[in-house]
């Protein structure tokens, strides 16, 4: 059985627009889920849903359980119904052996879309930067952001 093993809230601001990524760690090494928790007019509850009410709920569960992983997320809630709590849900409800191919949806549908608004062509590569593991002598720049 593989496990929720931490789960975190990444809040960055690329070109200004506060953004939240939720990443779901598991038991297995190297096995994790990634997803955007994006309420951008109130990122901080979101931040604090996911770190203060979702964490604890999840850690040691099975990740193969998604209908009640969801169902103990949004019913055992403060936040019930609430725009704040389903941000929050969401990026978590994205079952791990999907979330691969999601991303690369979601890469690939922002290239196109920008092609076609800029008329220009548009490379992942150039978007994205460098793509690879964190230099782990680097300080945690994760830490500075607001």
């Amino acid at each position: 059985m593989i496990t929720i093993r931490d789960v975190r809230a990444i809040v960055t601001a690329p070109a200004g627009i506060n953004l939240v990524v939720v990443k779901v760690e598991t038991s297995e090494p190297g096995l994790y889920g990634l997803g955007c928790s994006t309420f951008t007019q109130r990122w901080m509850p979101v931040v604090t849903a996911v770190t203060e009410h979702l964490r604890p709920l999840l850690l040691g569960r099975d990740i193969a359980r998604i209908e009640d992983l969801w169902q103990l997320m949004y019913q055992h809630s403060y936040w019930r119904n609430g725009p704040v709590l389903e941000a929050a849900i969401w990026a978590e409800n994205v079952p791990f052996n999907e979330t691969r191919d999601y991303v690369k949806k979601v890469l690939s549908n922002t290239t196109n879309y920008a092609a076609l608004i800029s008329g220009q062509p548009q490379s992942l590569k150039a978007r994205l930067g460098m793509v690879g593991p964190l230099d782990s002598t680097l300080p945690d720049i994760s830490t500075e952001l607001p």
